[in-house]
């Protein structure tokens, strides 16, 4: 791995021309590197945040940590089409939020208010999901004395790539399960969040604190992760609510603006009342 990074002798040579290494690199550099970079992050994250503490990352031989993060929600908008669809618990979740519409007006399209909320849900979540993270990677100091504020966002998202992988996978593979599950897969979640970024923060950090350091910063990153796995999500969702909310309103006033010129219509249409001279 370490020779496919390997600067040549002669790379800065103006003269050299692409050769079929270069093309290599141009095809699968990347996507081998942020491979690499999450391989590591599960086998040995202390190199990981060793490199997120140099401008280069180790001489690119990691991907920058942000960019790996949002490729991995990339992915999971990738495989939308599973885990997004009819009969799986998200929709069923959507879908029971959005019964008491029926209530307010049976005309209303309750499946198309779903499908809206849905897409906006997802439109929303990667930015509450990276407002959240970012804040949290701002004010978590727990790396080491004098760390600037570019490597603790480095080494924030470091720490939560292992947990977000499996999450992404994990959310894959039980979108089709029964919706009654939904609550032992949220409390899933939360597990593998506390846990793998704990267990990542605690590994990450070795040489930089003594073991009772390390032990208390990582249960704490672990339990401040997972509050944020529930705030980002949370977030989308309430403002997708907000969004469609306008929408579902502004439906239900043209529903009874029509109800009010049909009942004006019908009034004009009755014969007036004819009175007898007396």
């Amino acid at each position: 791995m370490s020779d496919l990074y390997a600067a040549k002798p002669d790379q800065t040579d103006d003269k050299r021309q692409p050769d079929l290494d270069d093309m290599m690199e141009d095809v699968f550099g990347l996507n081998i590197r942020a491979a690499h970079t999450v391989m590591d992050l599960f086998r040995r994250p202390v190199r990981v945040f060793q490199a997120a503490r140099l401008p280069d990352w180790a001489g690119h031989t990691y991907t920058p940590s942000f960019r790996v993060f949002f490729s991995l929600i990339a992915i999971l908008f990738l495989f939308k089409f599973f885990w997004a669809s009819e009969n799986t618990m998200m929709q069923v979740a959507f879908e029971t939020t959005a019964q008491k519409l029926r209530q307010m007006d049976p005309r209303l399209d309750v499946n198309a208010v779903v499908d809206d909320m849905m897409e906006k849900n997802w439109l929303v979540y990667p930015f509450a999901v990276g407002f959240w993270c970012t804040l949290t990677a701002l004010l978590m100091r727990i790396w080491g004395k004098g760390t600037p504020t570019i490597t603790r966002i480095r080494l924030f998202f470091a720490a939560i790539i292992p947990s977000t992988t499996l999450l992404t996978v994990l959310m894959i593979t039980t979108a089709k399960l029964p919706f009654s599950l939904m609550m032992a897969v949220g409390g899933l979640s939360i597990l593998v969040t506390f846990g793998f970024d704990a267990l990542t923060t605690w590994r990450g950090l070795k040489g930089v604190h003594e073991k009772g350091a390390r032990l208390w910063r990582a249960l704490l990153l672990g339990f401040v992760t997972s509050c944020v796995g529930i705030l980002g999500p949370t977030t989308a969702s309430l403002t997708a609510g907000f969004w469609v909310g306008q929408d579902v309103g502004r439906a239900l006033n043209e529903l009874h603006e029509q109800d009010a010129a049909a009942t004006t219509a019908e009034r004009s249409d009755e014969p007036a009342l004819e009175t007898n001279p007396e």
